[in-house]
């Protein structure tokens, strides 16, 4: 019977198509080339048992690694984004771990550059304000100290705020002047835009001109009276339309005159 030293024993090593096969006793391991590099391996070399642990290891964690790197090579990720697709691959912890750790000594895993590229590129692409900013880098696992040294200057951020409400025009024209300046603050801190810039944005948006405004007001208000009209008349029918145009940002003097004009 061989003793377990002798089936330690390396009996033989094939190179192929980027890879090496360690052909023990009763058993076959296979690593990469780089794994292979970081052992001392020749045939008839007898493994300690640790020895054999490590060479397992390195097997196991060769196509990990090259998966780690196939999705760095897609594009680039937080050590928390990697992470989660390498615990989705069957990777075990101490396996993540020691991957993102070789993967940020050679450079190529880093969430400060991470952090930077988005804040500066990513999110002035997408004109994602501070506040959208701070909670798509926490998502990713991104250290406050890292954000906080990322985020845009007030001016810049300023800056993208308007390039963001001139996106806006084209969807809010149809609106009357109240409803555009109320849909265009809420566009805005649904970016990621504080508060306070996004109402002063806002509320600097011009009026429509009268003609215009009396125009748009008597387009939704015929098409409410047609909708409403059907199961409403009198009193409830002006008190249904009026409910209606406020909601639309129209201002009850406005909407009283048409209601009287209309003689309802």
């Amino acid at each position: 019977m061989p003793s377990q030293k002798a089936g330690n024993e390396i009996i033989k090593i094939s190179h192929s198509k980027g890879q090496i096969k360690l052909f023990l006793l009763d058993e076959e391991i296979t690593l990469s080339e780089n794994s292979f590099t970081d052992f001392t391996l020749y045939e008839g070399k007898k493994l300690t048992a640790k020895e054999v642990d490590s060479i397992k290891e390195a097997s196991r964690l060769d196509p990990l690694q090259k998966y780690a790197l196939s999705c760095l090579s897609k594009g680039s990720l937080s050590e928390k984004e990697l992470g989660e697709k390498l615990y989705r691959r069957g990777a075990r912890k101490l396996e993540v771990y020691t991957i993102a750790k070789n993967l940020k000594k050679a450079g190529l895993l880093d969430d400060e550059a991470y952090a930077r590229e988005f804040a500066q590129e990513v999110a002035d692409f997408r004109l994602y304000g501070r506040n959208k900013i701070v909670f798509e880098l926490r998502k990713r696992g991104i250290a406050d100290k890292l954000i906080q040294d990322v985020l845009p200057s007030e001016e810049k951020e300023k800056q993208k705020a308007e390039r963001y409400l001139e996106t806006l025009g084209k969807k809010l024209a149809h609106e009357n002047s109240r409803r555009r300046r109320q849909k265009a603050f809420q566009a805005l801190v649904t970016r990621g835009f504080e508060e306070g810039l996004s109402h002063s944005l806002a509320d600097s948006l011009p009026d429509n001109e009268a003609s215009s405004e009396r125009e748009k007001l008597q387009v939704e208000y015929d098409k409410a009276k047609l909708r409403y009209s059907r199961k409403h008349s009198g009193y409830q029918l002006r008190q249904k339309l009026s409910a209606y145009l406020l909601s639309r940002g129209y201002s009850y003097e406005d909407i009283n005159s048409l209601i009287q004009e209309d003689e309802l």
